[in-house]
C-alpha cells in the first residue's frame, strides 16, 4: 500500500514538474522568438480619462466623485475618439438632461457599455433613453469594469433612491456575455482588477456575498496571478474557465435576480428589465440561452437583444475599440421604448 501511494506521489511530481517546464519554455520560445511575429500594436489613451478611481471596500474601487475627465485614444496614426465626462457628487457619469428635472426616471446600470467608453455626455444610453424617451430623466449608475457583482453590491449597501429625484421610473441592467466572468471572478476578470472584486456563492440556494475574490479563493488567485503575467497566456487569450458550465450561468443569473429584489426594495415598484445586450459572437448568444432560460423561469423582466444589430458592423462600434458607437445607443434605446410602449 506505502509502495503503490509513494509510486502515485511521484508520478504526480513528475508530471507537474514536467507541465511547469514545458510552460516555461513555451513562454522563453515566445517571448525570444515569436513576440514580434504575433504582436500587434495596441491602442494609447493619453489624459485623464480613467484616473479618477480610487479604493472601495465592497465594490474595490470606484469613481471619484465630482470630476470632470478627458482625454482621448489612438492607434498609430488614427485618432479613434476624443471624450471628456462628467462625474456628480456620488461618482455617478452625468446625463446631460439630468440638468432639467422630468417626470419619471430611467436608472442604468452596467459596465462600460452603459458608462460610455468612448463617448461623450450626449452619446451614452442613459442619454439617449432620456432623448427619446421625453419624459425619463437618464442616470447612469454603470462604469468601466463592472458587472452584476458590483450592481448587486452598490444596491445592497447604498441607498441609491437619494440619488433620484423623481418618485416614480423604470430601471435596467445592460448585459453583456462578458459578465458572467466578472460574476464568477474567472482569470480574464483577475488580469483587470486582481480580484478586488466583490465574490458572491450560492448557499442554501442563496446568494451570499462573501468578501473579495482574492481573500475567499486564495489558491485560485496565486495560479492566477502566475498565469496572468505570462506575455503567452495573454496574447493568445488563454485563461481559466477552459469552459463555461451551468453553475457559472445559475450564479449570474441569480445574481441578477437579486439586483431585481433590491431595485423593487428602493424604488418601490416592479418595473425593473435585464437588457441582453447583442451578441459580438454566436457562441455567445447560444451560452446566454442559459440566463435566458433563468429569467424566464422565475418571472424577471428581460428584453432580448441578442439578435437586435450587429454590435460588430462597421457603424455599431468604435474602431479599435469595439465598445459602442453612440448610433448603436440610439438604436437600442429606440427599441426598448418601442417594445415597452413608453414612446
Amino acid at each position: 500500500m506505502f509502495k503503490k501511494l509513494k509510486t502515485f506521489l511521484i508520478n504526480i511530481s513528475v508530471s507537474v514538474v514536467t507541465v511547469v517546464i514545458m510552460l516555461a519554455i513555451i513562454e522563453f520560445a515566445y517571448n525570444m522568438f515569436l513576440r514580434k511575429l504575433f504582436q500587434k500594436p495596441v491602442p494609447i489613451v493619453t489624459g485623464t480619462l480613467y484616473q479618477a478611481v480610487q479604493p472601495d471596500t465592497l465594490l474595490g474601487f470606484r469613481p471619484y466623485g465630482k470630476a470632470f475627465q478627458s482625454g482621448k485614444k489612438t492607434y498609430l496614426d488614427t485618432l479613434i475618439y476624443s471624450m471628456s465626462y462628467r462625474l456628480d457628487t456620488n461618482g455617478h457619469r452625468v446625463t446631460p438632461d439630468s440638468l432639467t428635472t422630468k417626470e419619471k426616471f430611467a436608472i442604468f446600470w452596467g459596465c462600460s457599455f452603459t458608462f460610455g467608453d468612448g463617448l461623450n455626455d450626449h452619446e451614452t444610453i442613459p442619454f439617449y433613453f432620456s432623448k427619446n424617451s421625453g419624459n425619463y430623466q437618464g442616470y447612469n449608475f454603470g462604469y468601466s469594469g463592472f458587472g452584476p457583482n458590483h450592481a448587486l453590491i452598490k444596491l445592497q449597501h447604498d441607498s441609491l433612491s437619494k440619488n433620484v429625484s423623481q418618485k416614480e421610473g423604470i430601471g435596467f441592467f445592460v448585459f453583456i456575455h462578458d459578465h458572467v466572468n466578472r460574476t464568477i471572478g474567472s482569470m480574464s476578470n483577475y488580469a483587470f482588477n486582481q480580484g478586488k472584486s466583490p465574490d458572491f456563492e450560492i448557499e442554501n440556494n442563496q446568494v451570499v456575498h462573501k468578501g473579495f475574490f482574492r481573500d475567499v479563493h486564495p489558491t485560485r488567485t496565486w495560479f492566477y496571478s502566475k498565469m496572468a503575467g505570462s506575455s503567452f497566456f495573454r496574447f493568445f487569450k488563454i485563461g481559466h474557465p477552459f469552459r463555461l458550465n451551468e453553475e457559472h450561468f445559475t450564479l449570474t443569473a441569480k445574481v441578477l435576480e437579486e439586483i431585481s429584489k433590491e431595485y423593487q426594495k428602493q424604488f418601490h415598484n416592479d418595473q425593473f428589465y435585464v437588457i441582453m445586450y447583442p451578441s459580438m459572437y454566436p457562441e455567445d448568444y447560444e451560452a446566454d440561452e442559459n440566463i435566458i432560460n433563468y429569467l424566464k423561469a422565475n418571472k424577471i423582466k428581460y428584453l432580448d437583444y441578442r439578435k437586435l444589430f450587429n454590435p460588430v458592423q462597421k457603424g455599431n462600434y468604435i474602431p479599435h475599440d469595439n465598445h459602442p458607437s453612440a448610433l448603436a445607443n440610439d438604436i437600442l434605446t429606440k427599441q426598448i421604448l418601442k417594445d415597452l410602449k413608453m414612446r
